[in-house]
């Protein structure tokens, strides 16, 4: 079976040859290893030529064993705008038209907002509109997707990713804002989450029109242990629902990614029609079990795994991955509508092959304890 027929077998409870393997955000967690990989650098896989950048999507696929990969947007042609140089080890990007040279002596982190954008439910709506889908198309912000599911899209599994509501509220007020505001201004929440949603149902619109087989949403900060049920109802529900369906109307797969701690959130999740759930793992004083997950959820969603990605991936033994894997294969089901997952991004240390070895390990693992239907 190809990657594509495996992951869509699993999502839809078919018979497949092996239990899928996926990692979260494939392109973070192989920044450190491009040089050995194909003799690049990490910058390559958003700046490089259309030929760089299709053979990094490549290498995750073929060389880590991937079958799902997370799709690159932006135009076309980048090294008619860019080069890159290594000075030392550090990777160089040069803009070609003015000649400016960035160095990145540290590989791109996601640092924490700092900066509050917005003060008032006025301030957000005197904004301009958020681009159509046919605004994005036309700008080229996919024309590097289209690209991929073109040369990919026959073989991988391949998905849009996007930010749900909730996640760019945060963004726009910080974390302390974020939850000042629900109490002190909700008007406020919901004009940027209203913002968002218009603006993300469109990058939806056209991820379907540019042949992606699924759109994931990333939803956070508002996990069970630091917000209540009753604000989640009301300032994340509704949005999360507005997109599901969105991604349904365009054909595709949806997939939610929750962080944080989802127990008193399933059932709400499952009310969605979501067709994948993706969790982190048991972390800060809360446990995200997966047999309880699949208990809560029912047998129609595919549930990714969530193993730790220090003590087992990165620093357990063979003998822990096969330990853990039966831990995790509570959450099969009947219909073997599972995938094996990492429950946060593989952490930097983890190396290509033992990345690829862990999925190789647990995929034999899960089936000799519940063999793939058919």
């Amino acid at each position: 079976m190809t990657s594509l027929q495996r992951m869509k077998a699993a999502i839809a409870g078919q018979p497949f040859d092996r239990y899928p393997f996926i990692n979260p955000y494939p392109d973070f967690s192989l920044m450190p290893y491009w040089p050995q990989m194909l003799g690049l650098t990490w910058l390559h896989v958003q700046f490089g030529s259309d030929a760089q950048r299709l053979a990094c999507f490549r290498a995750m696929h073929e060389q880590v064993g991937l079958d799902w990969l997370m799709a690159g947007c932006g135009p076309c042609g980048q090294d008619s705008r860019y080069s890159i140089r290594v000075d030392d080890g550090v990777p160089v990007l040069i803009e070609l038209a003015s000649g400016v040279e960035t160095p990145f002596p540290e590989f791109w982190k996601d640092e924490p907002v700092t900066q509050q954008r917005y003060h008032s439910a006025a301030e957000v709506e005197a904004e301009p509109a958020p681009q159509s889908v046919d605004e994005l198309l036309a700008a080229g912000s996919f024309d590097f997707t289209r690209l991929l599911a073109k040369e990919l899209g026959d073989s991988v599994f391949l998905f849009g990713n996007v930010g749900g509501a909730f996640s760019n509220v945060y963004r726009a007020l910080t974390f302390e804002g974020v939850y000042e505001a629900l109490i002190e201004n909700p008007s406020l929440v919901h004009a940027l989450a209203e913002r968002a949603t218009a603006g993300t149902i469109a990058w939806i619109k056209a991820f379907g029109r540019c042949g992606m087989h699924a759109v994931r949403i990333n939803e956070y900060p508002c996990g069970a242990e630091l917000l209540g049920d009753e604000h989640f109802r009301t300032f994340v529900l509704p949005y999360l629902k507005r997109m599901v369906d969105a991604i349904h109307d365009a054909g595709m797969i949806a997939v939610q990614e929750y962080l944080g701690w989802v127990g008193p959130r399933l059932p709400h999740l499952a009310a969605l029609g979501i067709d994948c759930l993706q969790t982190e793992s048991s972390m800060k004083n809360y446990r995200n079990d997966i047999g309880e997950i699949r208990s809560a959820v029912g047998e129609g969603v595919c549930l990714f795994s969530n193993s730790q990605i220090l003590q087992v991936i990165e620093q357990g033994s063979e003998e822990l991955w096969r330990a853990d894997a039966a831990e995790q294969a509570r959450g099969i089901g009947k219909q073997r509508r599972f995938a094996i997952c990492a429950g946060s991004p593989t952490t930097w240390a983890t190396t290509p092959q033992r990345l690829k070895r862990y999925g190789e390990v647990v995929g034999e693992t899960l089936a000799k304890i519940a063999p793939p239907l058919g």
